[in-house]
């Protein structure tokens, strides 16, 4: 009677080990690599924490953020296995950040504003692109008023002349102006460190929407 009860737990036991396996196989495996997928080539969740893109984005918004839009990458190289398009003014991107000495890397959210070969300038707080006044996208509040912040002191903005945006980078910056540290603080963005367009905002309720 005792050498069949062990048999029937020992039987149950390896049922109970049998299914384990295939909930892991069937389920966990495929659900996990779904989920690296998503993440690595469709999109990802972000949450805002600061409000250097005000009004626009708050803190405490969580936004979706597309990256396939720009093309797709090699996973954890930076490279990109094909483009679709580069950013464009107007865009608002999610962007790798490693510029702070001895902190960790993180990503940061700004809209573009200066392409590839464009001079960029500041004067009186209003923003030029290669000679001319710019006022767009019209989403900005026309109050905004951009500080030309100096080199070598505060910013790496200059005071007088223009800034010719490099190839395969891109100058931001953030919608709030008076409260934004961007390109007039530490210069441009690498193409290689984009990691996406910001498309809609899917939280709180009351502010569901696209972003423009």
């Amino acid at each position: 009677m005792k050498k069949k009860k062990k048999r029937e737990s020992k039987k149950r036991d390896e049922v109970r080990k049998s299914l384990w396996r295939v909930w892991l196989i069937e389920t966990i495996v495929p659900a996990a690599a779904l989920a690296l997928f998503i993440t690595t080539f469709i999109g990802q969740l972000y949450k805002i924490p600061s409000g250097s893109m005000r009004p626009t984005l708050q803190e405490g918004d969580r936004i979706m953020v597309c990256k396939f839009i720009y093309g797709l990458r090699i996973p954890f190289s930076g490279k990109w296995l094909f483009h679709v398009r580069p950013p464009k003014r107007g865009d608002v991107t999610v962007f790798l950040f490693d510029k702070d000495i001895g902190k960790k890397p993180k990503n940061f959210i700004k809209r573009v504003i200066g392409t590839p070969g464009e001079r960029i300038g500041i004067k009186g707080g209003n923003l030029h692109i290669n000679g001319q006044l710019i006022d767009e996208p019209p989403a900005i509040p026309g109050e905004r008023f951009y500080y030309n912040l100096k080199a070598g002191g505060q910013g790496l903005f200059y005071t007088k002349g223009e800034l010719t945006v490099p190839d395969n980078r891109f100058f931001v910056l953030g919608d709030n102006s008076r409260n934004s540290r961007d390109s007039r603080w530490w210069g441009f963005v690498p193409l290689r460190k984009v990691r996406g367009k910001a498309v809609c905002i899917i939280w709180p309720p009351g502010r569901i929407g696209l972003i423009h």
